[in-house]
């Protein structure tokens, strides 16, 4: 996977549409969810918004998801 185009990739992996909507033309909420998390990872404050959720609410879901996956690399 590593050396191939990543709509290639992205095509044998089983991901809803809007996922690969987002990851491969920036359209759609989740592209917009998408650009939130960057920005709260890279410590652009003020790109950290997401419909109607806080920022404190952004930052703990960003933990979440976090922990969650780095509880999904041990199994790997």
């Amino acid at each position: 996977m590593v050396d191939q185009p990543l709509a290639e990739a992205l095509g044998e992996l089983p991901l809803a549409n809007e996922l690969k909507q987002a990851l491969l033309e920036s359209k759609g909420i989740m592209a917009r969810a998408l650009a939130c998390a960057l920005a709260y990872e890279r410590g652009e404050w003020m790109g950290i918004s997401f419909e109607q959720l806080s920022a404190p609410t952004i930052g703990a879901l960003y933990q979440e998801a976090v922990s969650w996956s780095d509880e999904a690399m041990v199994g790997i």
